[in-house]
């Protein structure tokens, strides 16, 4: 049987960078070269730095043909181009940006991605007589765009490269190219799927075609479509051929880095807000005003020290109050006591269900992100409850991600115009990928991370529950009709002797008829389902992977915006992590 899944195509347009920026210290060498100085001992006597950094700032030069090496003694000389640098004065720039376009595919089912040269699409012309013979599976996703965040893993480049900028992006087809699968209903195999959409699809497609087969003659089921692996699939790892490179970041983690009480949460916050150097991103699903007069004074003194601060809500407000008119009096107080620190934020809803806090320290720019509700009110303070999880992330790659990701969040904000809050967190991103690209961070790493957005969670959890063969682990804040779909991977027999399985939710509005009916699917696969009341925490571990996340993964669309919601979260692929997570969430 031929299965058609439906696809949309995309045009990504966005620009790449190559070398770097001159440092502050590399353009006062160039002027000092100019007015005189000739040797490294006098760069030392009028900057009183290790010679060593002048040293390499002079190499830096030579080697842009700025500056250049005479005898003893006439030591350096600026070359013509030199000269006419420090003429015009231009900000010395070795960066060279390139200007690109790819395409990508969404599939209308779940609403994976993936890049356009590695799914052969076809169209019906294409297909010809064997359009009428096939199974065309129906739109089940109707967005009609992507953004930044969700594409920027799938966009080639060379591998001396960054990422400088992305945008826009189009849609160039709807309903009129497709994935062509055969299906064999009998052994329930797909051929065809590539790779990264395998674990997503496969056995919604077989469901799909065992529906349809009662209507199909014995002529119909038996027809194949011709599929090829294509050339295009192997990557080219030449460092001059632009290509997509992994989505996966090596990083250390420790056990600290992993937080669970409010306390440890708010500790946190306060903390970033003491000790940020330039700018601080604090996305929450929800907004409040208690919460805002508790992180009133520490926010204002952020403001003062000259720190930009973002904040970024998505749905209602809570609690008593008005928090909006809350957080424009704090902007007032702000500008009252002359902080040139800006406070920024949306006045309307934005449908982010994402919990994120983005800051740069004396050590650069790290993010934390999770369950935790940043900007709504605590429950309680005191209490040594597992109630949330968030992970916090140092990797440069790994921030950059989360950056552009934010910065999509803001442009996407309905009610007021985000651009240039968005557009300073673009170059966060790009500078972090810069320093990437010169120099991979060293030191030991324990785990490897990867970003998930949106609907990728539902994909990530019918993983996780296909492949744990050792343990499972499931928590959800909230569980909802769709856990009956959801946790039917985790019913697998053919697990390992001694398979852990357990499920944990924080709350339900499911009645008792249908909380035993899932509760009789987890059983089924040997597991255990079980009500913590004050949980908020969204994880999974399947054997030494896990997951933290903003994302409900037993509870459909809870606030009515599958349309617009945006979620955020990790994957760790760490013994470590996995341990850390289990042991925590399965206290009793």
């Amino acid at each position: 049987m031929i299965v058609l899944v439906p696809l949309s195509r995309f045009r990504a347009h966005y620009e790449t960078a190559s070398g770097r920026p001159y440092s502050t210290l590399e353009r006062l060498t160039l002027r000092a070269i100019a007015n005189g100085a000739t040797n490294v001992d006098h760069l030392s006597e009028q900057f009183r730095v290790h010679p060593r950094l002048l040293v390499e700032a002079v190499v830096t030069l030579v080697r842009e043909g700025w500056v250049a090496v005479g005898r003893a003694e006439s030591g350096f000389l600026l070359t013509a181009d030199g000269e006419n640098a420090v003429g015009a004065d231009e900000t010395p720039n070795s960066l060279v940006v390139a200007e690109r376009t790819t395409f990508v595919l969404m599939e209308r089912i779940t609403g994976a991605l993936i890049p356009s040269n590695e799914v052969r699409f076809v169209t019906k012309r294409e297909l010809g007589d064997r359009w009428d013979t096939c199974v065309r599976l129906r739109v089940e996703v109707s967005d009609n765009s992507v953004d930044e965040g969700q594409v920027q893993t799938l966009l080639p480049r060379r591998k001396d490269e960054w990422l400088r900028w992305i945008g826009p992006i189009n849609m160039v087809s709807k309903s009129s190219h497709w994935l062509p699968v055969n299906v064999d209903i009998a052994t329930k195999q797909v051929i065809g799927l590539p790779d990264t959409w395998s674990t997503r699809l496969r056995d919604l497609i077989v469901e799909k075609a065992l529906r349809h087969s009662e209507n199909y003659d014995a002529k119909q089921l038996a027809a194949t479509f011709p599929i090829a692996v294509r050339t295009s699939f192997i990557r080219d790892e030449r460092p001059d051929i632009p290509r997509i490179p992994a989505p996966t970041w090596a990083t250390a983690l420790e056990r600290s880095d992993i937080m669970f009480t409010d306390r440890e949460h708010d500790d946190y916050l306060m903390h970033a807000l003491q000790h940020a150097r330039t700018n601080v991103l604090i996305t929450s699903a929800f907004l409040s005003t208690s919460r805002l007069e508790a992180i009133a004074e520490p926010l204002l003194d952020a403001l003062r020290r000259d720190i930009n601060c973002d904040l970024l809500w998505g749905y209602a407000a809570t609690g008593a109050g008005d928090p909006l008119a809350r957080l424009k009096k704090l902007a007032y107080q702000a500008k009252q006591s002359n902080a040139r620190g800006a406070l920024r934020f949306n006045s309307a809803a934005s449908a982010s269900h994402a919990k994120l806090v983005l800051w740069d320290n004396a050590s650069g720019y790290e993010a934390c992100v999770g369950s935790f509700n940043w900007l709504s009110v605590i429950t309680d303070s005191t209490s040594t409850e597992a109630r949330n999880a968030s992970v916090r992330i140092t990797h440069p790659g790994v921030v950059a991600a989360f950056s552009r990701s934010a910065a999509a969040f803001w442009s996407s904000s309905r009610g007021q115009t985000l651009a240039s809050t968005g557009d300073r967190w673009r170059r966060v991103a790009a500078d972090l990928e810069s320093v990437l690209a010169m120099k991979e961070p060293t030191g030991n790493t324990n785990c490897r991370v990867r970003l998930v957005t949106d609907r990728e969670h539902e994909a990530v959890l019918r993983e996780f529950l296909s492949i744990a063969q050792a343990r499972a682990l499931v928590v959800s804040h909230r569980l909802g009709p769709a856990a009956e779909v959801r946790l039917v991977p985790g019913s697998r027999s053919d697990r390992a002797p001694g398979f852990e399985y357990r499920v944990i939710f924080g709350m339900t509005e499911l009645d008792d008829d249908a909380r035993s009916r899932i509760r009789a699917e987890i059983q089924r696969g040997g597991g255990s389902l079980t009500m913590h009341p004050h949980g908020h925490a969204k994880v999974l571990v399947a054997d030494s992977s896990s997951a933290i996340s903003s994302y409900n993964f037993l509870s459909s669309d809870p606030f009515g915006t599958a349309a617009s919601g945006r979620e955020l979260g990790i994957v760790l692929d760490s013994p470590d992590a996995a341990d850390w997570l289990w042991q925590r969430l399965t206290e009793e």
